[in-house]
């Protein structure tokens, strides 16, 4: 089942000029809502006068945000490797499965009970050490979720791989009916989204010439992808992951699932995208309807049209 593609891949070949802009900027940023946090969830808990519920609320909030930083990294790799026009592939996922996020992991594990030791020393407070205790298994059940999550998706890989040599041979995949489901919900965590409907590219297309006409060539605002975003919900161009290009989509959907039984929820519509005003999603929704203005014009959707 391992594609051939799989035996070239080194971690040395991640082109380190590409992903460590990428992974600098995820760290200064989350790092800055981390030490947020921290000070709401200290104020927060000296204005109740509940000292207690300090460190429960502390590791609930950094394991929400490690969570999150995870997902993001691993989509910033997919990004940085598909730059360098290589495919994701089952050594690969493993790859940073087992570098970058577990590294993560350890550090994130590591830092916060650090910070906690330091405040403790600070305050001159005393640490619940089943409370430390707690934060351990939090991040071990984290990393646990994780390991298994992206070995589910290498797996999917593999067999897409063999789905793709298959169909080049002129043959069908045989799939039980006991795994096909399986097989199709993590493939689309791969972030593998449908070919593109010719009606779909020329709305698309269509409204995002006509913002940047109104922008006089600009930077389309959060407020004209809104308008875009209500015209695409109305036609029922839903739900944007299955839409997005293969890393947004991915990384959109990473975002839904660790935030399906949040208050936000997951991302169902495009309005609900542009709302969060979160910038890698806004990135991806203007890429995607850039590509679909660059194809309007094309040979092969008029071969469509056709």
């Amino acid at each position: 089942m391992t594609d051939p593609l799989d035996d070239n891949f080194r971690w040395e070949d991640i082109d380190q000029r590409l992903i460590s802009p990428k992974t600098l900027e995820l760290s200064e940023e989350l790092h800055k809502r981390g030490a947020v946090g921290e000070r709401r969830i200290a104020h927060e808990t000296a204005q109740s006068g509940n000292s207690a519920g300090y460190l429960p609320r502390l590791f609930e909030f950094h394991e929400q945000l490690t969570d999150e930083w995870i997902s993001r990294l691993y989509a910033a790799y997919c990004e940085a490797w598909q730059e360098q026009n290589r495919r994701i592939c089952p050594e690969f996922i493993r790859a940073v499965r087992d570098h970058a996020i577990a590294q993560l992991i350890a550090a994130r594990k590591s830092s916060v009970l650090a910070a906690v030791g330091l405040r403790a020393w600070r305050t001159g407070e005393e640490t619940n050490p089943y409370s430390l205790d707690e934060w351990e298994r939090r991040m071990d059940r984290l990393k646990a979720r994780w390991m298994g999550r992206l070995e589910s998706w290498a797996v999917a890989c593999e067999y897409d791989a063999v789905r793709e040599r298959q169909a080049e041979r002129g043959n069908q995949p045989i799939i039980s009916e006991s795994n096909v489901s399986d097989q199709k919900t993590d493939s689309q965590k791969l972030g593998r989204p449908h070919k593109l409907k010719t009606e779909f590219i020329q709305l698309a297309g269509s409204l995002w010439s006509a913002g940047m006409h109104l922008a006089s060539g600009k930077r389309e605002s959060n407020q004209q992808l809104a308008e875009i975003a209500l015209r695409l919900d109305k036609k029922g161009y839903v739900p944007p992951a299955d839409y997005l290009e293969p890393t947004h989509a991915q990384q959109l959907k990473m975002y839904n699932s660790s935030n399906s039984h949040s208050k936000v929820g997951p991302v169902k519509t495009w309005s609900q995208l542009v709302s969060l005003a979160d910038k890698d999603h806004l990135r991806g929704m203007r890429r995607l309807l850039s590509r679909c203005a660059a194809k309007q014009n094309s040979p092969d959707l008029d071969s469509v049209r056709k």
